[in-house]
């Protein structure tokens, strides 16, 4: 990854692609380990690495950084809500039959 102070670390497929190989990397540990991944001491291993290499990671310009507007997580959440009821009432209507 390059330096901080570099442009090139300003480019965010540097650090997404460190980021993924990292991730990878544990990942391919964390099974020849024979451990549950993710687990509590690999997400604290991240964090660690993010508040080092990533701490003004935010960006108040990022359009992902502001929240949804009421009436798309309203909507959202109805659609999911009454497809997981209909898949639930189809189930129970197949096990009366």
């Amino acid at each position: 990854m390059p330096p901080p102070h570099t442009k090139a670390y300003q480019i965010k497929s540097y650090w997404c692609i460190a980021y993924s190989d990292l991730t990878h990397c544990v990942e391919f540990l964390a099974n020849i380990t024979s451990c549950f991944f993710p687990n509590p001491d690999i997400q604290d291993f991240f964090i660690d690495i993010h508040l080092k290499f990533f701490q003004n990671c935010t960006n108040e310009n990022d359009p992902m950084t502001e929240d949804a507007p009421q009436k798309v997580v309203i909507g959202l959440t109805l659609l999911s809500t009454s497809a997981a009821m209909h898949k639930r009432l189809k189930d129970n209507l197949a096990e009366m039959l």
